[in-house]
């Protein structure tokens, strides 16, 4: 999987724990920064297909998981062998992160790639979706729609969030492969 970010996912067990510890924690504060125009939006794409990766995680994880991932990473290890509860989480992480199973993200134009790209050009602009959607043309539920992935752009919004950003349209493709 293709990402631009500060960190490296290797698929080990040293490397899930640093993510629950700390790397999960800097995307979303990467994301969810006031002012977006400071990222390269490659880069803040990359954060978004993480998030997005990150939410599919949590969606396949159990209460008892949840919890039993919340008291290994905040005590301290007592032995390398992982307790079975996180052992099953950790076999979900591997799912999602090192699977072919979600590379439609990082391999083919889809819908949820696309809106995370139209999103961070977007949010990089600092134009809110009500704005946008004043400014295409459409109403502001046709954006959110758009944005998560529930709704292919029709070619009218694809052309006209393009010449609004000055960004061609292979390079919305570009981004979002």
């Amino acid at each position: 999987m293709k990402f631009k970010v500060d960190f490296i996912l290797k698929n080990n067990q040293s490397c899930f724990r640093k993510y629950l510890t700390y790397y999960s924690k800097l995307v979303y504060d990467y994301i969810n920064r006031e002012e977006k125009r400071i990222y390269s939006i490659d880069t803040y794409i990359s954060y978004l297909k993480i998030a997005k990766l990150d939410g599919f995680f949590n969606d396949l994880l159990t209460s008892e998981e949840l919890e039993a991932l919340y008291d290994w990473t905040h005590h301290e290890q007592v032995s390398y062998q992982l307790p079975i509860v996180v052992e099953r989480a950790y076999e979900k992480w591997q799912l999602v992160f090192f699977s072919d199973k979600y590379d439609c993200l990082f391999k083919q134009l889809n819908p949820i790639v696309f809106g995370l790209v139209l999103r961070a050009i977007r949010e990089c602009n600092n134009i809110s979706k009500t704005a946008l959607a004043d400014m295409i043309g459409v109403d502001r539920k046709t954006v959110i729609l758009t944005e998560n992935g529930q709704r292919f752009s029709s070619l009218d919004y694809i052309y006209k969030f393009s010449k609004l950003f000055q960004i061609s349209i292979d390079m919305l493709i570009s981004y979002s492969l």
